[in-house]
């Protein structure tokens, strides 16, 4: 996930940022850490000349390991503290929910609702 929030943040710039440059030296033939990689992530959101980013991380009640999804949310949110704007889609899993909820800067929104039924079964 972060491999490619990271490359498709950076495709927007013509020129590549100094955040992936150095960690393109550093980690030329090996696999960089999580920590590193979400850090070059964040300096990337801080360098980019850009006055918003949407990040839409879908089908995030996909990651089977639940350890692996509560990191997935645990970073999410803290890339949700810059003033860039991120959205994530997920089914509405207990895990995740329970989760969520304990970060400010997430807010819930559902699409299961009557409106919503309405409109599918118009186009469906």
């Amino acid at each position: 996930m972060l491999f490619s929030l990271l490359a498709q943040i950076a495709s927007q710039v013509d020129i590549t940022p100094n955040s992936l440059a150095s960690l393109y030296r550093t980690y030329q033939r090996s696999t960089p850490p999580i920590d590193t990689l979400k850090k070059a992530l964040q300096s990337l959101i801080g360098e980019m000349p850009l006055d918003d980013i949407y990040m839409i991380v879908d089908a995030l009640d996909e990651i089977p390991d639940l350890d692996r999804r509560n990191k997935a949310c645990e970073i999410l949110n803290e890339l949700s503290q810059s003033s860039k704007a991120h959205i994530l889609t997920s089914r509405r899993e207990h895990d995740i929910t329970e989760y969520m909820s304990e970060f400010n800067s997430i807010v819930d929104i559902s699409i299961q609702n009557p409106e919503v039924d309405y409109d599918i079964l118009l186009y469906v």
